[in-house]
């Protein structure tokens, strides 16, 4: 084939790729716009062939079409197939939508660890709504996989985000008063998350270790404070 040929015969792909990206495009907003308008069999008949042809975002509608009954029986089970698929494809939400599943869901499948290991993936790449849940979480002193999170304070303090800072030294103690035990001495700059808040103590949790406890509010910034010279 002769180079002209070669060259035009690409030039033909490119535009046939490109005007196929825009139909798959207008056929999810198409089938989204459907499900807003209650019109769930025009969605899933759109939805089920680009989902079986390998669509993240059509395997994440068809999920939330199962999980929450649109047009269809309930069925956590096939929800979690497909969620599952295009948390495979890297799709945030679908990962959040797994840790949910896993921590609530009907499927029989509950379990908790599983659960963060969603969450941590979808915080990763900057889900918010799994960040705030991670601390939610970790807040929760009765959680089953606290454990789990400590570990992840440890080790990825950054997937809660609500970082502040120590303005300067500052003691943190077991319970929100002076007279509870330290538990560590922070320096000026020290990493932390926000969990709660009770009166003038805040409770949080000390990136790079497992420890969580109170310090006095006027002591930490949400600014990090430069390092003396």
């Amino acid at each position: 084939m002769k180079k002209s040929k070669i060259i035009a015969a690409l030039l033909l792909f490119s535009v046939l790729f490109h005007f196929g990206s825009l139909w798959a495009e207008s056929e999810y907003e198409r089938a989204t716009k459907s499900m807003r308008e209650g019109d769930y069999a025009i969605a899933y008949c759109i939805l089920r062939p680009m989902a079986e042809a390998g669509d993240a975002d059509a395997q994440y509608s068809l999920g939330w079409m199962y999980h929450n009954g649109y047009g269809l029986a309930i069925n956590d089970e096939k929800a979690m197939s497909w969620w599952l698929s295009a948390s495979d494809k890297n799709h945030v939400d679908a990962m959040f939508s797994m840790g949910m599943l896993f921590e609530f869901g009907d499927s029989g499948e509950q379990d908790y660890d599983v659960a963060v290991a969603y969450y941590a993936r979808a915080a990763r790449r900057g889900n918010e709504d799994a960040q705030t849940i991670l601390r939610a979480r970790l807040n929760q002193r009765d959680y089953p996989s606290r454990g789990r999170l400590k570990e992840l304070l440890e080790e990825e303090g950054e997937l809660f985000a609500g970082q502040v800072y120590t303005r300067r030294t500052a003691n943190i103690r077991r319970r929100p008063a002076v007279h509870y035990k330290r538990i560590a001495k922070l320096r000026a700059g020290e990493v932390l998350v926000e969990l709660s808040r009770q009166g003038k103590w805040v409770k949080v949790g000390i990136v790079g270790t497992q420890k969580i406890g109170w310090v006095y509010r006027k002591l930490l910034t949400q600014t990090r404070p430069i390092p003396a010279p």
